[in-house]
């Protein structure tokens, strides 16, 4: 199972002697016995050197000669690759580098093609794809703004900004012995002015992005000299042409190497982008974004019936449903519920630790160096929260592999079988037979092999580079037909979602506290004691994911699932409130909500939502009370319910109402807009707008409005995205499932805002999460019915 290093051309007769640090970073003493994980060659101090220095010095000439070519006529360079044809960019590419792959995705090609079931000594023939994956020829040639913007950053950004990058995609290769590697016992300064110089090993700075052991620093270098060895051989071609096309008087200027505007998702186009830094402002964006997601999912499953009927009529999708299982059924609901109350939680307390460590960060700032170990107390901190994020990964990734396969769109490649009683049942689930390995499973079904690679563990010195992998999905995803593309259904994007933005946090911890090896998290556990460490350290899953139990006696307590499961059987024979305003659907909303309620408070009141917490919560999450306009103090009788209401409202008759003279239309100037912004009333924003926007806007908003006939009407994802770029927002995928954000530009009236973040449907928004979305826009923007008339 594991990768090799087979020594060829040894200087030296004997293996060196290492470090500890370097042993434990190459293998065991029985790998190293049966010839793996060796060396290619020793090198002495001298050549080592002199292979370094050779390599940052084409690197600094390569990007020299490009900062020239910028500044002389950059932009007409880069005017000339965008107006290449596709088959003319691959021409250009395939001349300057004729190793190029011809795909986007090489790892899977690769791996199913030559029969690679692990990424080691099978990969060596193929090491220059394996180590530059994101060079492909499909990419860069459909796309030139993404060879453009990887030209301009590795111009405008130094080298040493890019090793914790070039670190991150050598990671699993070093690991796995993927690469032939040279030895020598020293260690490579990898910042500053010294920039390459080989010292002597230090082993307290041993594998960390600033001082490194020679043979990962060896790669590192060959990587960006290799990098900008190729964008100056594209570029020279350009400028031949260019020089044979236009006199220099004609050639258009730019001062400095410029990143293209759309350069697309910058967690999915990393290697194209800016290098990945730290950001406090980006990481608390990040984690609040997903807390305002999952805390506002749960906050509805409290408080709104029909969001709660809803959510379980999407769970009766599931393998269990369809096939009968009813008993069963009933018992996953309370366990999803359980999960997704658990997701809100951790995101909680994360932005907790975020907010804690970014104080002390403030304290220790003027003491943070490079080439110098993080201040002791802050590193110890930031350490906890990478181990932190790790271990939330780990869970994630479990519970999306162990349920993807009973969703609607995967069942059809699995078996199920199922054991134990109606109430305490075990999923089992297996490939079929015509698809016995994952290596098989690529070419029948290319989005299942992503779904279940992509939740591989980040620890794992196996798997494929995660973002790369995201990646894929997002590009099959947008490129299949819709049929496809429904099979990632709502629940599946709900949990790849938090899964990207965990991966992504993740990354950007690591280029603030770079490791070359992974973080211990045991240490961890008995120090942390902060809310997110109690649920952490009570919670980890022995399983591994291979095995799904549904309700097992000593961690899901049978009897009180079998209870809850009974309440919601009786919350579910409810019928869902129509959307007129009568007597009659008002004692069925009061009713509703009572059970809702009711069903909240003995999941409450049995503690078994808080068994990963070493002392119980009050509450689940906080909700205020008058957002719910059902939501009694204490639980009250139904019957009772529907007598006080009884007492209060007279029965009353349906009178005719008298016709209305008709009114004069009013008309609004054209100002250039497919939108007005009227006079203000009451300090609120009222839009004028074409009958298409009103027709994807107004079913966000509640049918108290009697004039409001669109209320509650499902409205394709297409014509929603529409619209809101009609009036004024930029809207963008964020390469995290299916994640999008929502912000306010300059034509819009909300400008300045902040942006939203929203979940894509898979085809359409139905009446419920649209009224669920206009939930949100009132909270960021001040929305409601009035905020949008029709422009005549």
């Amino acid at each position: 199972m594991g990768g090799t290093f087979i020594p060829h051309r040894k200087e030296s007769t004997s293996i060196p002697v290492l470090a500890n640090t370097v042993t434990r970073s190459i293998g065991n003493a029985g790998d190293k016995e049966q010839g793996r994980f060796l060396y290619q060659r020793v090198l002495n101090h001298d050549t080592a050197a002199n292979l370094l220095q050779n390599l940052v010095s084409k690197t600094n000439a390569d990007r020299k000669w490009l900062e020239q070519q910028y500044r002389e006529h950059g932009a007409a360079l880069e005017g000339l690759w965008i107006k290449k044809s596709i088959g003319d960019r691959k021409r250009v590419l395939l001349q300057c580098y004729h190793g190029i792959y011809p795909s986007k995705f090489s790892e899977g090609d690769l791996a199913y093609k030559y029969r690679i079931r692990i990424y080691g000594k099978e990969t060596r023939p193929f090491r220059d794809i394996f180590m530059r994956p994101y060079i492909n020829l499909e990419d860069l040639s459909s796309r030139p703004e993404i060879f453009l913007g990887l030209a301009a950053n590795h111009v405008n950004i130094s080298s040493e900004n890019w090793v914790v990058f070039d670190m991150k995609i050598l990671r699993n290769l070093w690991s796995q012995g993927s690469l032939e590697v040279l030895y020598n016992s020293g260690a490579v300064i990898m910042y500053g002015a010294r920039y390459g110089e080989l010292v002597k090993w230090i082993p307290e700075a041993a594998h960390r992005a600033d001082t490194m052991g020679f043979p990962r620093a060896h790669l590192v270098l060959e990587t960006q000299s290799t990098i900008m060895k190729f964008v100056r051989v594209v570029f020279g071609v350009l400028a031949t042409e260019l020089d044979a096309n236009v006199g220099t008087s004609q050639k258009s200027a730019s001062k400095v190497p410029r990143s293209p505007p759309n350069m697309g998702l910058p967690f999915l186009d990393e290697p194209y982008g800016p290098c990945p830094v730290f950001c406090w402002d980006k990481l608390h964006s990040i984690v609040q974004a997903q807390l305002s997601l999952t805390s506002d999912h749960v906050r509805h499953l409290q408080t709104d019936p029909a969001y709660l009927l809803r959510y379980i009529n999407v769970a009766k999708q599931g393998h269990f449903a369809a096939n009968g299982l009813a008993g069963t059924f009933l018992s996953i609901i309370p366990i999803d519920l359980h999960r997704d109350v658990c997701t809100a939680q951790y995101w909680g307390w994360i932005v907790e630790e975020v907010k804690s460590l970014r104080d002390l960060h403030a304290r220790f700032r003027d003491s943070i160096f490079p080439g110098e170990p993080l201040p002791k107390k802050y590193g110890d901190k930031f350490a906890a929260l990478e181990a932190l994020v790790l271990a939330l990964i780990e869970s994630q990734s479990k519970h999306t592999r162990a349920t993807y396969p009973q969703r609607p769109g995967f069942q059809e490649g699995y078996k199920f079988k199922y054991v134990g009683d109606t109430d305490t049942r075990t999923g089992f689930f297996e490939l079929k037979a015509n698809t016995r390995t994952d290596l098989d499973m690529y070419p029948v079904d290319k989005l299942d092999w992503y779904v279940y690679s992509v939740t591989e563990s980040p620890q794992n010195i196996r798997g494929i580079d995660h973002t790369r992998l995201f990646s894929s999905i997002d590009d099959y995803i947008n490129n299949c037909e819709a049929k496809e593309r429904a099979r990632l259904d709502e629940t599946l994007q709900r949990n790849l979602s938090d899964l990207a933005s965990l991966h992504e946090m993740l990354i950007m911890l690591k280029s603030h506290r770079p490791r070359a090896t992974p973080e211990d998290i045991s240490k961890y556990k008995v120090t942390r004691s902060s809310r997110g460490w109690q649920y952490i350290v009570a919670a980890e899953d022995p399983s591994g994911g291979a095995i799904w139990p549904l309700v097992d006696e000593a961690s899901w307590k049978p009897k009180r699932v079998q209870f809850l499961s009974k309440m919601l059987a009786s919350f579910e024979r409810r019928s869902i409130p129509h959307l007129r305003a009568d007597q009659e659907n008002i004692e069925n909303q009061v009713a509703m909500h009572n059970r809702l309620h009711l069903f909240w408070i003995a999941a409450r009141k049995t503690d078994w939502f808080f068994a990963y917490s070493k002392r119980p919560l009050t509450k689940i999450v906080q909700v205020d009370r008058e957002s719910s306009e059902f939501t009694p103090e204490t639980p009250l009788d139904e019957r009772r319910d529907v007598l006080e209401i009884e007492s209060i409202l007279p029965v009353r008759k349906n009178p005719q109402k008298p016709r209305q003279p008709r009114q004069q239309r009013e008309k609004y100037p054209d100002n250039g807009l497919p939108f007005t912004v009227l006079p203000r009333y009451s300090g609120a924003i009222v839009l004028a707008a074409k009958a298409d926007i009103l027709e994807a806007l107004l079913p966000l908003f509640t049918h108290r409005d009697t004039e409001n006939k669109g209320a509650g009407k499902p409205v394709l994802w297409r014509d929603f995205q529409k619209a809101m770029c009609t009036i004024g927002f930029d809207v963008q995928a964020m390469g995290k499932g299916s994640l999008f954000s929502f912000k306010p530009n300059s034509t819009s009236p909300w400008y300045g805002k902040p942006k939203l973040i929203l979940h894509r449907p898979v085809n359409f928004y139905d009446r419920i999460q649209m009224l669920k979305l206009g939930n949100r826009f009132a909270d960021h923007y001040g929305w409601n019915s009035g905020s949008f008339v029709l422009k005549y």
